[in-house]
């Protein structure tokens, strides 16, 4: 299923592009029931779609393939997520965010702050620019080039992490409860 968001300014038609599926208007978005989301069918769409969505600063969302229709409000769910954490005015797939949805989902019990480091709980309220350098070096894979920081200074926060609030994430055990404290925090 292919969704698209629709934009509250003057849309542009699509022309011939998705003329071969079956679609609809449901809340916010069209809606295109794609019979396959094969690669080489995903690869197309997204070819024809790109300058579409760039145009009119709207975005897509493709959700997994299913087969009974049932299951729509499931995976029109899912094309909606894909367009609400993926990029602006481009094509997004659930699949590529389906960790983040789940972290979403984790996110919402309120039992979970007991699992959370204490740490990274205290870093995130008392010092929100050095909480998003972590969580930014993090997501970059620990790549200080990617990180996006003149290296001085993040070398400095770094440091300042593991001084000052005692963050530790060398070890394979720490670092995967750090990282997903971090993820699940904010």
């Amino acid at each position: 299923m292919l969704c698209i968001k629709a934009p509250t300014t003057n849309i542009q038609p699509l022309g011939t592009i998705l003329t071969r599926f079956i679609s609809f208007h449901y809340d916010d978005y069209n809606v295109y029931m794609v019979e396959n989301s094969s690669p080489l069918i995903t690869k197309t769409i997204m070819q024809e779609l790109a300058p579409y969505l760039i145009r009119n600063k709207t975005s897509a969302g493709l959700s997994n393939s299913f087969t009974h229709l049932h299951q729509f409000n499931q995976f029109y769910q899912q094309a909606v997520k894909a367009i609400r954490l993926g990029e602006a005015n481009t094509f997004n797939q659930y699949h590529d965010y389906i960790a983040l949805d789940l972290l979403d989902h984790i996110r919402q019990d309120q039992s979970l702050n007991s699992y959370l480091s204490p740490q990274i709980q205290k870093l995130a309220k008392e010092n929100s620019e050095l909480f998003k350098t972590l969580k930014i070096f993090f997501l970059n894979h620990e790549n200080k080039k990617q990180t996006a920081l003149h290296r001085s200074t993040l070398d400095y926060r770094l440091n300042k992490l593991e001084q000052e609030y005692e963050i530790n994430y060398n070890a394979p055990r720490e670092y995967l409860y750090v990282f997903l404290s971090c993820l699940l925090v904010g």
